[in-house]
């Protein structure tokens, strides 16, 4: 058999075949990236613990300190659920392109495992992207908006609503079943990934729904940033300490292109966040008396 080109049954179930049976995992080229890959996205999922834990431990000094707790929460599920996401990624696509799971895919074909994982990366990809649109116009609805009763139930409201659209989206590849298929070259013979029988069945439709599903939410993150960078630049009273949970730089346009590159949206934010706002330095931890009176002012 040709391990080099293994063309001949890419795209079709790999279930049975006693060449993919019998496959023998080797370390390559593909196990070291992926492992490169997942040793940065542990480092960053640690830092996003830390904000976690600081958040936990720090509420009452946010708040005194002038940051919106809403904003600070919203930052935190949107990451959350990005983690998530890289997660449903390793397990549907980077873990199987190594190879180590093919012999057992195609000799078990563990139904149980295979929509459990289908169900979470889909679950988790259509939130992540709700999520991020939901801090985008929290951000958006606290400049505009004097209620501070209206701001808390946005959170309240809107996640629960977008995780059961995202498990109404994720329910036909739960539903459907799974399986491994060979994946095209450059990757070597054994190297998988897992879809479900409804992708396979419904291709175009799906391939269409996920690219306008993307352009909207890419098109609403872009307006939401720019109208937020419009009202800013327009009004007179610096807005960092009563709308920002970070530094507005760098990060409206990491957001935009999340599509492109998940590891790099996540990890940056995260960084980007952590290292660069002041929160997080000891010496900005102490409420300031101008950045009460501005906040009590803004609110009246």
């Amino acid at each position: 058999m040709n391990t080099s080109n293994p063309s001949f049954i890419v795209t079709k179930p790999i279930v049975g075949i006693p060449e993919y049976m019998h496959f023998q995992y080797n370390f390559n080229w593909v196990s070291i990236s992926t492992a490169i890959k997942l040793f940065f996205d542990i480092l960053c999922t640690v830092l996003f613990m830390k904000l976690v834990f600081f958040y936990i431990r720090n509420k009452s000094i946010i708040r005194k300190i002038g940051l919106r707790i809403e904003i600070f929460q919203s930052f935190l599920l949107m990451q959350f659920w990005s983690i998530l996401l890289v997660i449903g990624e390793y397990l549907m696509f980077r873990i199987p392109l190594t190879g180590v799971f093919t012999s057992y895919c195609a000799t078990e074909n563990p139904q149980l495992l295979l929509q459990f994982i289908l169900f979470f990366f889909y679950l988790t990809h259509f939130g992540s992207q709700l999520f991020t649109v939901l801090f985008c116009g929290l951000r958006v609805i606290i400049l505009n908006s004097n209620s501070k009763q209206s701001k808390g139930k946005v959170l309240c409201v809107f996640t629960p609503i977008f995780i059961f659209i995202s498990c109404l989206i994720g329910l036909p590849a739960l539903l459907s079943g799974g399986t491994c298929i060979q994946m095209y070259e450059p990757y070597p013979f054994g190297s998988i990934i897992i879809i479900s029988m409804f992708h396979i069945n419904n291709k175009e439709e799906l391939a269409l729904g996920n690219v306008i599903f993307t352009a909207t939410v890419t098109f609403v993150i872009t307006a939401l940033n720019c109208s937020m960078m419009f009202k800013i630049r327009n009004n007179k009273t610096r807005f960092e300490s009563i709308i920002d949970v970070f530094t507005v730089g760098l990060l409206p346009y990491i957001l935009s292109i999340s599509s492109i590159a998940i590891d790099l949206r996540v990890n940056l934010v995260t960084c980007y966040f952590y290292y660069t706002h002041p929160v997080f330095k000891k010496q900005e931890m102490e409420p300031k008396q101008g950045t009460i009176a501005k906040i009590s002012s803004a609110s009246r």
